[in-house]
């Protein structure tokens, strides 16, 4: 009678920690998707640039790093603007800032998406610019947001 209450303590105890514990860890995740639902609030600028129509989805701000999400489309000409040198990324703190890496399709073809990343110091900027040139014609193309 003795052993069983002790394992039935035990077992409650056990039971007990476990279920602390996947409270905290679902806590835990559910901050750092708020936390990524906000960062990734920022709303798809799209714009024609001649024939070619440019879709940019900032897709995560978080100090030290930027990602955007980039689509090129056109059914005229080759896209061959290379992203990763020819981009730019202002910010309301006077910066700039050039990428540190590009995760897509290559230069050519009339359909390009991918990931266009930006390495940024400490504390985010209130607003970025991100400039984009080589797409169509000399004028880059500029996308503008206010981060929250």
């Amino acid at each position: 009678m003795k052993n069983n209450i002790v394992f039935f303590v035990l077992f409650a105890l056990i039971l007990a920690i476990g279920v602390g514990v996947r409270a905290f860890a679902v806590s835990v995740g559910e901050r750092e998707s708020q936390k990524q639902e906000i960062q990734t609030g920022l709303e798809t600028q799209t714009i024609s640039a001649g024939t070619v129509t440019i879709s940019v989805t900032p897709t995560r701000a978080l100090e030290g790093e930027m990602l955007f999400s980039v689509l090129l489309d056109t059914h005229s000409v080759e896209l061959t603007a290379n992203l990763e040198r020819d981009a730019v990324l202002q910010t309301n703190q006077g910066k700039e800032y050039r990428p540190t890496g590009w995760e897509g399709d290559p230069p050519g073809g009339h359909h390009r998406t991918g990931v266009l990343a930006f390495s940024l110091t400490s504390p985010l900027p209130q607003s970025i610019t991100l400039l984009l040139s080589g797409v169509e014609g000399e004028t880059p193309q500029s996308f503008f947001w206010i981060l929250p």
